[in-house]
């Protein structure tokens, strides 16, 4: 396992933490808890971007939102996130991936090998990288994501990859998800 920082921020009872690489370049994992008691809903998607303890990017806000502008979390009742990504590598251009020298980033099999929320949405998109992990992994380590016991998604795009929460309306509900065509 590499080196890595966790980084917390608390505003009143919100906590917010992200797992950062020591180098700074991989994000395994993003939380934001604002209901201590309530369940957790985890985001499987393609890769972070630049958000971390204090920041929240679009997608985070899309997901998480505040009281007075509420995310899809919230709106569906859950009292938290945790964000992992398919890719480790922070970018925001997803091409960039293919530049990189380890996108996937040495701790992230762990990281996505554990089940920690009530339920999760997959949603990488139909980015050409998503095609590449999920061909490029053995079925043994694809199905620590889809055997989670509630895999859903916001809908999926025509070659079955899970749509990206930033390109559905705001009044989407999640949907289960079979990954037959995982995209």
């Amino acid at each position: 396992m590499s080196e890595q920082m966790t980084l917390f921020s608390c505003a009143g009872a919100e906590v917010k933490y992200a797992v950062i690489s020591e180098c700074g370049r991989y994000r395994y994992e993003l939380g934001r808890r604002w209901d201590h008691e309530g369940p957790l809903l985890e985001f499987i998607m393609l890769n972070p971007s630049t958000a971390d303890a204090n920041t929240d990017d679009p997608t985070i806000r899309r997901i998480a939102g505040s009281v007075k502008h509420p995310g899809f979390a919230r709106v569906w009742g859950y009292g938290g996130i945790v964000v992992r990504n398919l890719y480790a590598y922070r970018a925001t251009d997803p091409t960039e991936l293919a530049n990189a020298e380890d996108p996937i980033g040495p701790d992230n099999r762990d990281t996505l090998s554990h089940d920690v929320a009530d339920c999760t949405i997959v949603a990488w998109g139909a980015h050409p990288a998503a095609v590449g992990w999920w061909a490029g992994y053995p079925y043994a380590w694809q199905r620590t994501v889809i055997e989670r016991p509630a895999l859903f998604c916001l809908g999926t795009n025509a070659n079955g990859s899970p749509k990206h929460p930033l390109y559905v309306p705001a009044d989407t509900t999640p949907k289960r998800w079979e990954p037959s065509n995982a995209g």
